[in-house]
């Protein structure tokens, strides 16, 4: 028997040879043969059909590079198809091997087939390259991806809650690797969600995005409630609409790596992310010196900005209260400063009362009172707001409040001034402000504003229809005799235009200590007179 190999023609051989070796893999069945008597030479898979399956290189070409192909996506993917709960170290390296295995399976499969139709070729030794490169690619990202899902597993994640009253979804916390999961679950859960209410320090910035993504696909509204810094900020700025509490707060800054990893791969990574991270500002609305503020804010800092300074950067946003109703401009600085005076807490609350008892005051100074706290930053000036507002609050409680209120605030306002001669200490403290101490000032401050607030909380938001009358009588008359005996008997002028506040003080507090030794009306009308005539000294 004659053959012919690639093209080449040899024999004479033995046709039982021939046979063993088709049958053993040593020739391949298109491999051309011919005996005498024969037409036509025919191929050796044709003369003996063999019942073992043909292999085809390609086949295990495709294999191969699947298998690479698949250690890279599973590593640069991180396991994210997978739930969270299988997101570990462990099993990406079990699915690494696997793909491995697979890859290699592939690569003999095609070279086992290559060789048996005698042409391994130029195209299987490129695959097998790239199949190669791309498996030790995929092991070096490996150990990367494992270091990071390591860490995912460790990170607090936010609570995701469905608050059914308000139609809301909140996220209150540190957003982590969940966060994604955690919405989607809540949101087929609840359908009617219509908004996403955020109270976060932030967090991944990554998870951050791809919530902000659904977000945005969804169109649910995003309201801050508390504070919404960091990654939060690209979760609110991606929404199709934004609101804010009046207290609220936006922070921005640096963004960092929350993993030590190598330098170059940081950078690149760190890079790309913030791209993506100011771009949903930039589309959001926020201006490009804002965006620019914010990168210059290190990490461990941050910039912060309220709401009306949201919207006076020309970022779409309406400010309104826990419930969404919304707040007007005056309504909502007043609130925020009420909050930024929290400590001491005594002055937020009696803001927080005004705006309750007496709104008309709260609106005539929120913006004086924003301008100077959030604006101009000057303490002198906020000060002189607040007695403003004080003296304002106090006379408007003083023409409503019943007797009784009227009569406790009085005994109050004199315990606090104590009972000694002439009342020279606590009236120096008030009244001259070189005597402060920062025991005697706060004190003394403390109990008269939360006296105040007392005694504005007993008038009904409805009592500003309504006004206590003033009446001057022979009582009041005697009693301001008295006192303005006792202010000449301690040195005080002869003339009330001369007076001092130290005058002042020490006349009211001497007036009021024997208004209170009266009944109760006439106490209370004594103490109307004396407060709301502005201490005024009857016939002098």
């Amino acid at each position: 028997m004659y053959l012919r190999i690639k093209g080449v023609r040899a024999g004479p051989f033995d046709v039982g040879e021939v046979a063993r070796d088709h049958s053993a893999g040593r020739l391949d069945d298109t491999v051309m043969s011919w005996t005498g008597g024969e037409p036509q030479w025919v191929s050796l898979g044709r003369r003996w059909p063999s019942p073992r399956p043909r292999a085809y290189p390609g086949f295990g070409i495709a294999l191969a590079l699947l298998g690479a192909a698949g250690i890279v996506v599973a590593c640069k993917s991180q396991l994210a198809m997978l739930p969270f709960a299988l997101q570990t170290p462990p099993v990406l390296w079990s699915i690494v091997l696997v793909l491995a295995a697979l890859a290699v399976s592939g690569l003999c499969w095609a070279w086992h087939a290559a060789r048996r139709r005698g042409k391994p070729g130029l195209p299987l030794v490129l695959t097998t390259v790239v199949a190669v490169c791309l498996a030790v690619w995929g092991f070096a990202g490996a150990s990367l991806a494992g270091t990071l899902l390591r860490f995912r597993q460790h990170i607090v994640n936010a609570t995701v809650t469905y608050d059914g009253s308000r139609s809301a979804i909140r996220v209150q916390g540190q957003l982590g690797p969940r966060l994604d999961e955690q919405l989607r679950t809540v949101m087929k859960a609840h359908p009617d969600a219509s908004v996403l209410v955020l109270d976060s320090p932030g967090g991944l910035v990554n998870d951050a995005l791809k919530a902000a993504a659904m977000v945005r696909a969804t169109g649910l509204v995003a309201r801050v409630d508390g504070i919404c810094a960091s990654a939060c900020v690209a979760i609110w700025a991606a929404a199709p609409r934004h609101q804010m509490t009046a207290t609220s707060r936006l922070g921005l800054h640096q963004l960092r790596s929350e993993i030590e990893l190598p330098q170059a791969i940081t950078q690149l990574a760190m890079t790309r992310l913030t791209q993506r991270y100011d771009a949903v500002l930039r589309q959001a609305g926020f201006p490009v010196a804002v965006i620019d503020k914010a990168s210059k804010t290190p990490p461990a800092s941050i910039y912060w900005l309220n709401p009306t300074e949201v919207a006076r950067a020309g970022v779409q946003n309406a400010i309104v209260d826990a419930d969404g109703a919304p707040l007007s401009d005056a309504m909502a600085q007043w609130l925020w400063v009420a909050e930024s005076f929290r400590q001491p807490d005594f002055i937020g609350q009696l803001m927080l009362t005004i705006r309750v008892h007496a709104p008309a005051i709260a609106l005539r100074h929120a913006f004086d009172l924003y301008d100077a706290v959030a604006v101009s930053k000057d303490s002198a000036e906020a000060s002189q707001e607040l007695n403003a507002v004080y003296g304002e609050a106090q006379r408007f409680a003083l023409s409503r409040a019943s007797d009784a209120d009227t009569v406790a605030w009085a005994r109050s306002y004199f315990d606090a001034f104590g009972k000694s001669q002439r009342y020279a200490w606590m009236c120096k403290v008030e009244s001259d402000s070189s005597a402060w101490t920062s025991i005697s000032r706060a004190e003394l401050h403390a109990s008269m504003t939360r006296d105040l607030d007392r005694l504005l909380a007993s008038v009904g938001p409805l009592d500003g229809v309504y006004a206590q009358p003033l009446q001057y009588s022979a009582t009041i008359e005697r009693i301001s005799a008295q006192a303005w005996a006792a202010a000449r008997h301690y040195g005080s002028p002869g003339k009330v235009s001369d007076w001092t506040p130290l005058d002042w003080c020490t006349y009211r507090v001497d007036f009021i200590g024997h208004a209170l030794d009266l009944s109760q009306p006439e106490a209370a009308q004594a103490v109307r007179f004396i407060e709301l005539k502005h201490w005024q000294v009857p016939g002098k």
